[in-house]
């Protein structure tokens, strides 16, 4: 993907001059999208004025690169932040079947639960001072600690944060745990078994929806936490290293009622530990 970045941006400029030069007659609007699967360029032509806009949706907060031929011909070059966009799964959505994960529980996670914080949030944010903010201001912007119950964009922007980690956290087939996770969570927990017990607890004891979390706090030792709807560790300055939904549409097609099952399975047979162990 960095390298797809880098490409793309060497031949942008070159890009931007030849459309300019080789269409002579720019209409007042026309949008031509063209969409891929690592990216997606729009580009608008206006009448004096063209804008390109370069997305790249493996960050988390999308910077969108927008160029502006202006009148006399001489080139803006601009940075700002676009809207929450859906980003595909890492995998196929019954690649996880096998292992307690079902294609039914990800096409209702990912394709509606997920794509409704995308689409409510950007209601939201849009004209407010928010709209241009990275994900991550947005929900340490609103997070409100003395709140009994949140706002509406900071739940739609933290649940949009929470669900493309979570995506991540996981991967077809048992992933080995590498050596230095399990060192640092021996370290911190007395054993990976004992990390694994208070997890499961946290994600058991969590009443109603929610999370249980593996974080890495500022003073860099590791704990376990839970947290209520879409709170996450980012409102505490903590590093996720690993998140578990307990929101009951994240389980019960599979597991019903039983939580602390989904739990076990999860950890057991769901978690990318090559991933959790490239945030330490």
């Amino acid at each position: 993907m960095l390298i797809l970045s880098m490409i793309a941006n060497i031949l942008l400029p070159i890009y931007i001059i030849i459309v300019t030069h080789l269409i002579p007659h720019l209409l007042s609007v026309k949008i031509l999208l063209l969409y891929g699967k690592t990216y997606k360029k729009t580009i608008i032509f206006c009448k004096n004025i063209m804008a390109i806009l370069c997305l790249f949706p493996w960050k988390s907060s999308i910077n969108a690169y927008i160029i502006v031929r202006n009148c006399n011909g001489t080139f803006k070059f601009l940075e700002t932040k676009m809207a929450f966009t859906l980003p595909d799964l890492p995998y196929a959505h019954d690649a996880l079947a096998e292992f307690g994960m079902s294609a039914e529980t990800l096409e209702y996670h990912h394709d509606l639960h997920h794509n409704a914080y995308v689409v409510n949030g950007n209601k939201l944010i849009a004209g407010t001072e928010w709209e241009s903010k990275s994900l991550e201001d947005i929900i340490t912007g609103t997070y409100d600690n003395n709140a009994v119950a949140q706002n509406g964009i900071f739940n739609n922007a933290s649940q949009h944060w929470n669900h493309m980690q979570f995506w991540e956290m996981m991967s077809p087939g048992k992933s080995a745990m590498p050596s230095e996770l399990e060192a640092a969570l021996t370290e911190n927990f007395g054993s990976v078994d004992a990390f694994k017990d208070e997890f499961k607890a946290a994600g058991a004891g969590q009443f109603g929806s929610g999370w249980c979390w593996l974080v890495k706090a500022a003073d860099g030792s590791l704990k376990v936490t839970k947290t209520e709807n879409g709170v996450n560790p980012l409102c505490f300055g903590q590093t996720a290293l690993l998140g578990c939904d307990v929101w009951e549409h994240s389980y019960y097609i599979d597991f019903r009622n039983k939580r602390p099952d989904y739990l076990a399975n999860f950890l057991d047979n769901l978690v990318n530990w090559d991933y959790v162990a490239a945030r330490l």
